[in-house]
């Protein structure tokens, strides 16, 4: 292959990083079967070609895992194309354990955890159904750490997951009241400090959302 790297590039790369303690391994011969990796999976990445990319990607994971956070924003890229195309309920909910993984996984090696809950969160929501509990809790860590930097969809799917139990019978209305007006001063405070439209125009959606299921409890003679 004509990106792959040569022998000498990769003994230079590991030389030139023994500095960086494991970001390329923990050992040098961990190192040179990470560069082979790394090289192999980012250019079967950029062809967007997932099903020659998640094997050098698995290993990449293995034996270099604090190399780059892009390695985890990029394994959640590829698995979530997987289950969107998987039709099979058990080989899906395999998949999305995966998907966890590489979330608790980028945690673990990159912090940022209060971020990156909030993204697992709302990935519970879209593709498990049957564990909105789980999620909840998740997206209740992410805003319980982040505030008011927390994501759009980060307080919208939080209330979307507690209305989900609502309706299920394991949350209760005045939760619902409770949990409403804490994430709108969040979706309040970005709306009125964001200077890009973009910005403000996703919490200015979010605020929608909440207001959407909002009302219907509070209108609610229960």
């Amino acid at each position: 292959m004509k990106h792959f790297i040569s022998l000498t590039g990769i003994l230079l790369i590991v030389n030139l990083s023994i500095a960086q303690t494991g970001k390329f391994g923990n050992t040098p011969g961990d190192s040179i079967e990470c560069v082979k990796n790394l090289s192999l999976y980012q250019e079967f990445f950029k062809q967007n070609n997932y099903s020659d990319a998640i094997e050098p990607w698995r290993n990449s994971i293995r034996l270099c895992p604090k190399y780059s956070v892009s390695l985890y924003i990029n394994g959640v890229k590829m698995y979530k194309s997987y289950i969107d195309k998987e039709k099979d309920t058990s080989k899906k909910d395999k998949l999305m354990d995966t998907l966890e993984m590489v979330y608790d996984k980028r945690i673990q090696n990159f912090g940022d955890e209060g971020n990156v809950l909030g993204k697992k969160g709302v990935d519970m929501m879209n593709y498990r159904e049957s564990k909105t509990k789980e999620a909840f809790e998740t997206l209740k860590k992410s805003f319980e750490l982040q505030g008011n930097k927390s994501e759009p969809n980060t307080l919208f799917f939080l209330y979307k997951s507690l209305f989900a139990l609502y309706k299920e019978g394991k949350a209760t209305k005045e939760e619902m009241l409770e949990w409403y007006p804490k994430l709108s001063e969040v979706t309040k405070f970005n709306i009125a400090k964001a200077e890009k439209p973009e910005i403000k125009d996703s919490y200015k959606t979010a605020q929608e959302n909440l207001d959407a299921l909002f009302s219907p409890v509070a209108d609610s003679p229960d």
